[in-house]
């Protein structure tokens, strides 16, 4: 369990905040901000049966590589009231999947860039469960499946939309993006 406390300032290869390799980390209230790395910019998880809950990644950067924020090359991971903003990378700039299966339940992923996808970049099998969260990323786009891959989006804001019982494309009325503040309005 890592619980608490800001990570931030990291360099490394992979995984500049925080790097788990055959491990099943608990990541809970924290803030991963400002690592660089050339795969995983604030958080690289391979081989890892991973849990965040109430954390926030912002302004990480895989510059050269993938997932600005995370980098997910794992079995499950699985996300809870998260927020993903801010960040950079070349292909994925919230999120990199490579053969992960991730459940993302009340997350927010929005204002991250990437030169290829700025959400969620999927590449090779990966499956994913989103529920009642926001994907809202402009440069690039939010995401892209090919035919190997597969999301299943309820109750969701999604730029530019998706199938899925409860999912709208609508602004989601941020309190205050341009400072960081990813909450929402009341009337959102």
């Amino acid at each position: 369990l890592i619980s608490g406390f800001t990570i931030q300032n990291g360099s490394a290869y992979e995984g500049g905040g925080i790097y788990g390799d055959y491990s099943s980390p608990t990541l809970n209230n924290l803030i991963i901000m400002g690592n660089t790395a050339t795969n995983g910019g604030g958080i690289h998880l391979r081989f890892s049966h991973s849990k965040l809950n109430d954390v926030i990644i912002k302004n990480n950067s895989a510059a050269e590589g993938r997932g600005g924020g995370i980098w997910g090359y794992t079995d499950t991971l699985r996300l809870e009231y998260v927020t993903i903003t801010g960040n950079t990378s070349t292909m994925g700039g919230g999120m990199y999947f490579s053969f992960c299966f991730p459940t993302l339940i009340n997350v927010t992923i929005a204002d991250n860039s990437a030169s290829n996808i700025s959400g969620i970049y999927y590449n090779n099998e990966s499956s994913t469960n989103i529920l009642n969260s926001i994907i809202r990323n402009e440069l690039y786009g939010s995401f892209d499946l090919s035919p190997h891959q597969t999301a299943n989006f309820s109750y969701s804001d999604i730029l530019g939309g998706f199938e899925g019982e409860g999912n709208i494309d609508a602004d989601p009325v941020f309190t205050d993006p341009e400072n960081g503040d990813y909450t929402l309005q009341a009337g959102s």
